[in-house]
């Protein structure tokens, strides 16, 4: 209904912009006084042909071009004629009032059109260059004054037709009225009509109702009625070159079929310009619909010529000779010949550009696999910007929800990911992002539509100047949003070759990132689904366990508080006493008791640590400032550095707790330190799907199939008695599984073992989700 509404609504308002189109052609001037009394004489029985003569004779400039045009109207009385009134006497009205028309309608439009010139003089450069290239005022006529006389010969040489000759050259000359009037009316409508109509190879009259609301054939047939012009010839401004099926059986059809051949021989001969850009009609084929000789076309073709050029003359156009119009009629044929050329190498060109970018789709839609995720997505399709803008600094800015913080990957010159980066919009930020980025034209400056972006990138290595970034929004497909807002970064000196990536590949970019972002969200749920199958599962197994860590967890606390002041007392005496004995077995003895005090102090904290879990204090931190903490850690207990080669991509932001995951980072660290002292280790860290991995790889013996089973037990270890008490494990899986994490431990055949700790990328949105 709404839709039924709105078209009504644009039907009525096109609906008044055509009557407010058609009142100023009402406003237009009208013929002189001696024309407007030709046009109401209908025969000569009710004209006074005295006073006809007596109006033309009164203006000197007229009767001169009135008599040169009755001298060539081939009646073979010539020079008989030497004035007005003799011409009228001698001619008849018909030829008389054919030449008081051509003339005074020439002379009306051309005062029309001099004025329209000087009030667009002023106008701004833009639309004084699209006049420029518009309506070629004496091209046109010239091309109205061939048809005119086209038609006067065909109508001499069809005599069946009883078609005056006379009255077949004013139908000729008028017939394109409509295309000045609207030049007129609406200037640089027009002229826009006209270049769309020349780049299109169409008649302008589909173009005029496109882009003004109505065609010159009614704008043409308003003004005759406005004029009170004959109804034939009203007729043949608004019937000519229509389809001869489509004229009705009117008295007049003979005439609206010679004035349709004449334009369409004239233009095949390129006689002047007609505005109309499409092939012409075949007019041999036409006159044929109109019961006209197709013979007589071509015994008309050289008589035409002379006929033009005199015509030229008499109304003051040029001084053309005949020759010199069969000549600028080769010329304007080339012309459009080369024109035609031009535009189907622009349809070629066009054709290659489709090609291109549906082989860019097809390569870029085959190398993209959505399952991996959107960071994978996002960064096939960074790639292809560096292919079809060249090598540049390039980021991808997403959000996969609502509910998740946005996101920023970096892009090193060959398209891989190089770091990525959590931003935190700022307290009070009204406007939504992803609103903002939907409305937004490519191109656009990121500042412009996100300051907080670039204070969240603060001083970047990545981007040297924040401020020359420019947006590609990937916000919708076609006209339909897709519900994970993404864009790519890229620096303004890259705009200048923005039109090489087509709408169509931007559309299939943010088609895949959609698709990339929904199989995301799938499979997020379906981890859910399976963490809530998984603790259905082992429901029981966790509930025992926790009620076990409980009651470790109430004796530990226990045992740490009756334990530790009887263990300071100890640990203090000890010290003293080890400092006031001089003998150095009873010092060492002293010393001893010290150790073994220290030793259980830690025993009781580490088992109150695995009943009872720390609570995380959740801050932004990096992947770096972790590993570094945990590599620390290591060396304190170790008492030296451990062998450990560290890969880390530039910058991965964390939402979590830094000191916990670093404590336990460096239980594997020591444990591979440990399993083999000289070999070292390979540690290296990776981003992938809202996680952070870290994995350990070390050279040592590896884990045996028991200790694969039990390897988190407390107090299990394969090491010789004494060397350890087997809760470094143990601790690691505590801690890590407080910030929401977990670790495998895995033994590959080669040897060795591979320890990963994966955490959530942000802990906030897991808690969030959990409440």
């Amino acid at each position: 209904m709404a839709l039924l509404m709105s078209n009504d609504a644009t039907d009525i308002a096109r609906s008044r912009q055509v009557e407010l189109i058609l009142q100023q052609v009402d406003s237009l001037p009208t013929p002189s006084p001696v024309a407007t009394r030709l046009l109401t004489i209908t025969s000569s029985e009710d004209a006074d042909l005295m006073e006809i003569g007596n109006l033309i004779e009164m203006d000197p400039s007229l009767a001169t071009r009135i008599l040169g045009m009755c001298r060539k109207s081939n009646t073979g009385l010539g020079d008989k004629i030497t004035s007005v009134k003799r011409a009228v006497t001698m001619l008849g009205l018909d030829a008389v009032r054919s030449a008081v028309l051509s003339v005074d309608v020439y002379d009306l439009f051309s005062k029309q059109g001099s004025e329209l010139d000087q009030r667009l003089a002023n106008a701004d450069p833009v639309a004084q260059e699209l006049r420029q290239n518009a309506f070629d005022r004496v091209g046109f006529w010239k091309h109205a004054l061939a048809v005119a006389c086209c038609s006067q010969l065909i109508a001499e040489k069809q005599k069946h037709l009883n078609v005056s000759a006379d009255e077949a050259f004013v139908a000729g000359l008028l017939h394109d009225l409509g295309k000045l009037v609207l030049d007129l009316v609406l200037p640089q409508s027009y002229a826009r009509v006209i270049a769309l109509a020349e780049r299109r190879s169409l008649p302008s009259s589909q173009i005029e109702r496109e882009v003004i609301g109505l065609d010159h054939h009614t704008a043409g047939k308003r003004m005759g009625t406005q004029w009170g012009l004959p109804a034939e010839l009203q007729d043949v401004m608004w019937l000519h070159s229509a389809p001869a099926s489509t004229i009705p059986e009117v008295p007049h059809r003979a005439l609206i079929g010679i004035v349709s051949t004449a334009k369409a021989m004239c233009r095949e001969l390129h006689l002047g310009w007609s505005g109309d850009f499409h092939s012409p009609t075949d007019p041999r084929r036409l006159a044929m619909q109109f019961e006209i000789d197709a013979d007589v076309l071509a015994q008309i073709a050289a008589p035409l010529h002379e006929a033009v050029v005199d015509r030229f003359a008499i109304l003051g156009l040029d001084d053309t000779t005949a020759p010199e119009l069969l000549l600028q009629s080769l010329t304007a044929a080339n012309r459009q010949l080369a024109h035609a050329t031009a535009a189907l190498t622009e349809k070629a060109r066009n054709a290659r550009i489709a090609t291109d970018v549906l082989q860019a789709i097809e390569k870029f839609e085959s190398q993209v696999d959505t399952s991996v995720g959107l960071t994978a997505t996002l960064t096939h399709v960074s790639q292809s910007f560096n292919a079809c803008l060249g090598e540049g600094v390039y980021a991808a800015l997403f959000q996969l929800s609502p509910q998740e913080p946005w996101e920023l990957l970096h892009y090193a010159a060959n398209g891989s990911m190089s770091g990525a980066t959590i931003l935190t919009v700022p307290d009070g930020s009204e406007r939504s992002l992803a609103k903002t980025l939907a409305s937004a034209a490519p191109g656009t400056p990121l500042w412009s539509i996100a300051e907080w972006v670039l204070t969240s990138l603060g001083s970047s290595a990545q981007f040297s100047n924040l401020r020359r970034l420019r947006v590609m929004p990937l916000t919708r497909v076609g006209s339909s949003a897709i519900s994970t807002p993404a864009a790519i970064l890229y620096y303004a000196d890259q705009i200048e070759h923005l039109q090489r990536i087509p709408t169509a590949l931007i559309n299939s970019f943010a088609a895949m990132v959609r698709a990339a972002g929904q199989t995301e969200k799938a499979r997020l749920l379906a981890e859910k689904f399976v963490d809530v199958n998984r603790a259905l599962v082992d429901a029981q197994k966790k509930l025992t366990e926790s009620e076990s860590l409980a009651r470790l967890g109430q004796m530990t606390a226990g045992a740490a508080h009756e334990m530790n002041n009887p263990l300071t007392v100890i640990s203090g005496r000890a010290q003293i006493l080890a400092a006031s004995i001089t003998d150095a077995t009873n010092k060492a003895t002293a010393t001893a008791i010290q150790d073994a005090a220290a030793d259980l102090s830690e025993l009781i904290t580490s088992l109150n640590l695995i009943a009872a879990a720390p609570t995380p204090a959740i801050a932004v931190t990096t992947a770096r400032k972790i590993v570094d903490q945990a590599i620390e850690i290591a060396t304190t207990r170790l008492k030296r550095a451990p062998l450990l080669e560290v890969e880390l991509p530039k910058s991965i932001e964390l939402l979590s707790d830094a000191s916990l995951i670093s404590r336990a980072l460096s239980e594997i660290i020591i444990n591979a330190a440990e399993a083999a002292p000289d070999a070292g280790a390979l540690l290296s860290v990776e981003l992938a799907q809202g996680h952070v991995t870290f994995t350990l790889t070390d050279a040592g013996p590896g884990l045996s199939p028991k200790a694969q089973k039990h390897a988190f037990d407390p107090f299990f270890s394969e090491k010789p008695a004494g060397r350890q008490r087997g809760l470094g494990l143990a601790r690691c899986k505590r801690l890590i599984e407080s910030v929401g994490g977990s670790i495998t431990l895995s033994s590959p055949p080669s040897g060795g073992t591979v320890a990963r700790l994966s955490i959530l990328r942000s802990l906030a949105k897991n808690q969030q989700a959990a409440a």
